[in-house]
């Protein structure tokens, strides 16, 4: 009898041999219709509910390196709380046995690990006493395997306490809020449109994992920075405050701005129409920056750009605009009001909230 290989059309010779079979993988170094199944063998978390939560979604894994895990407790050490918020509690760890990673050992791709590696826990609500909290953990995984950038690794349980946490990543930077307050001088439009475009593509991704956030406010805002370039730096949902006009705000962002709050919610742009605005005010910024022919403490001189042709003087205004707000903005004195949300860090999701308010939306439309 003919075995049917649904996975025939993922599979490449470039990613090598799977392990277990002759077929070849269907990413680097993993094989799906193989791989899952011997994960799911060697391990338990002494509750059927949790382990067959975590099976799940290793066997929907597409990657090695994005396959979730249950951790043992023991396996975390340097545990230091960094945060506490309505919905739980955030620690900073050091897992001992470090998140998976893809190598090439020049022969072809292998399965392996990195050194210990600095993570995030996070309390789930009601874990202490109830299976609850897996339907929260679950949308979590949705909005990952939907796109959403901020890591997962798994679950593990505090054996003191015998609360459940969810495993991610550790984000170096810490929350927007703290993030503005000591570098918003320093922070260039094109740097701020970066940002923006990170959040409102996380948050794009999360509406089309069919959630709502219902949350959302700068101290819930995670960054993380590898290398030393300001695009390496990533930023992970936000609430950026954009009520109201500042000094330092070119008037189009704020008419933006406006449009995002109207009444009618129907008005709004939605989050793919945020994320190509900004993403065309960026690659605006981008463009003119490239020609290195201004000096940034200057306004643009369209008719020093002969390089380019046929240059939109309405974009020449826009790039002004965004320098001279630049420079005003480094004028300004530094005074932060306080924010009742001030305090909360690295907040997921509430989804129970989410799913109630998304079903009551969609049924009133």
């Amino acid at each position: 009898m003919a075995v049917i290989d649904y996975c025939i059309s993922r599979r490449d010779e470039k990613y090598g041999v799977c392990r277990w079979d002759e077929h070849y993988n269907t990413s680097r170094g993993w094989c799906q219709s193989c791989d899952p199944f011997e994960m799911t063998q060697t391990w338990t978390s002494e509750s059927i509910d949790v382990d067959d939560c975590i099976k799940e979604f290793q066997f929907m894994a597409t990657e090695y390196d994005k396959v979730i895990e249950w951790i043992p407790f023991d396996r975390l050490n340097n545990i230091q709380q960094i945060g506490k918020g309505g919905f739980g509690e955030v620690f900073s760890a050091n897992w001992i046995d470090g998140k998976r990673k893809v190598l090439n050992d020049g022969k072809g791709f292998i399965q392996s690990r990195t050194k210990s590696y600095l993570v995030a826990l996070k309390t789930l609500s009601s874990s202490s006493n109830s299976m609850d909290f897996l339907k929260e953990f679950k949308n979590h995984m949705r909005c990952r395997l939907m796109g959403s950038s901020l890591e997962v690794y798994g679950l593990t349980k505090n054996t003191i306490t015998n609360q459940y946490m969810i495993v991610f990543q550790y984000a170096n930077n810490g929350n927007l809020r703290h993030y503005l307050e000591t570098n918003f001088k320093e922070l260039t439009w094109k740097d701020k449109l970066l940002r923006l475009m990170d959040i409102s593509k996380d948050l794009s991704l999360i509406h089309e994992a069919k959630y709502i956030h219902c949350d959302l406010h700068s101290g819930n805002i995670v960054l993380h920075k590898e290398g030393s370039w300001i695009e390496r730096l990533k930023t992970y949902i936000i609430d950026l405050g954009l009520s109201r006009k500042n000094e330092g705000t070119p008037e189009f962002y704020v008419e933006f701005s406006e449009l995002c709050m109207n009444f009618d919610p129907q008005k709004r742009p939605t989050a793919e129409e945020i994320f190509h605005k900004l993403e065309e005010w960026y690659n605006l910024i981008n463009e003119f920056d490239e020609t290195e022919n201004y000096d940034d403490t200057q306004e643009l001189d369209r008719f020093e750009f002969d390089e380019i042709d046929e240059i939109d003087e309405s974009k020449v205004e826009m790039f002004n605009k965004f320098l001279e707000s630049d420079e005003i903005v480094k004028q300004l004195p530094m005074a932060m009001k306080i924010h009742q949300d001030s305090e909360y860090t690295r907040k997921f999701i509430n989804t129970d909230i989410i799913s109630e308010r998304y079903w009551e939306d969609s049924k009133m439309n």
